[in-house]
């Protein structure tokens, strides 16, 4: 039989000299051993599909190793071996290309993108727990914020049997304020960020100011919580989240973040769902939930005190 010009070598492959009569290792020609040479060329040849650095080829490669295998009349179990070895090789990375990103990888690529500079603006809810993690009253806000602990958030607000209809709370980064009306009368309140605490209690247990300091709070996640990626969903809007869970964070004086729940959007890297639950060392725990609607284009002044 003649036989095939021999396929460049690759640098120190044993399957080529396997292949070189010089090397002793090939028996000498005849028809008896055509098989054993027609099995050795076969799976050098499955050998350097494999290798090939073709990525975009991966497939025609797949169809061509099992077109081999079809078209080859009397292969044994040494082929059968060696094409799974190869497919396997070749089909991990598609199979793995699948899997979730990293968990911390995402967080940070999130946080970097809220710490761009810009105004965004949230839905957020509120919702009490009770000692058996019940829910209890549920409030909705609006919040407007950007890097540096500058926030406002505005809505209706209600404390036991106080509710006020128009209620504004904010921080310029330096200066806290509270402003309320529809109650029995106005409430201002304003000072520090020091002295937030003392001023704000009563009301620091349904808005605390780190809390609301969104940018902050997501870039210390990976620094505190251990984070894991839990799945993939798809939202209204048909993008495709990746959930990533945060817990096990630490314990501080005041309010303390149990957990956290992101859904950050697989293309932009975006996230676009945070969940947190705390509680204010008196045990009074809250969910609070973060829906991002975006960037939105504001003046500075409105973190400032309005009056």
């Amino acid at each position: 039989m003649d036989t095939p010009d021999p396929a460049p070598r690759i640098e120190s492959s044993h399957w080529d000299t396997s292949l070189d009569e010089r090397s002793g290792l090939l028996p000498a020609r005849g028809e008896a051993n055509a098989d054993w040479i027609a099995d050795q060329r076969f799976v050098h040849g499955l050998l350097r599909a494999m290798h090939s650095a073709d990525a975009q080829a991966r497939e025609a490669r797949v169809a061509s190793i099992l077109g081999r295998i079809a078209q080859k009349p009397r292969h044994n179990w040494r082929h059968v071996a060696a094409a799974a070895l190869l497919l396997s090789a070749l089909t991990v990375p598609l199979v793995l290309a699948d899997e979730l990103p990293e968990a911390r990888a995402a967080v940070l690529r999130g946080a970097a993108l809220l710490a761009d500079g810009g105004d965004r603006r949230f839905r957020v809810e509120t919702t009490g727990l009770d000692p058996q993690r019940a829910d209890t009253v549920q409030q909705s806000f609006e919040l407007v914020a950007r890097p540096g602990m500058h926030f406002v958030i505005t809505g209706a607000l209600t404390m036991g049997p106080i509710h006020f209809a128009d209620m504004r709370f904010g921080c310029d980064g330096q200066q806290f304020w509270f402003h309320s009306s529809g109650g029995s009368e106005a409430v201002r309140r304003s000072g520090p960020l020091d002295e937030a605490p003392a001023l704000l209690r009563g009301i620091g247990n349904v808005l605390d100011l780190g809390l609301l300091d969104v940018h902050r709070m997501v870039q210390q996640l990976p620094h505190d919580f251990a984070l894991r990626a839990e799945g993939r969903t798809v939202d209204a809007e048909q993008r495709q989240l990746v959930h990533v869970e945060a817990t096990g964070g630490p314990r501080r004086p005041g309010f303390r973040l149990h957990r956290a729940d992101l859904w950050c959007d697989e293309a932009t890297g975006m996230i676009v769902k945070l969940e947190v639950e705390a509680d204010d060392g008196l045990g009074r725990a809250q969910r609070l939930s973060f829906q991002d609607l975006g960037t939105v284009s504001v003046s500075p002044t409105i973190y400032e005190r309005p009056w």
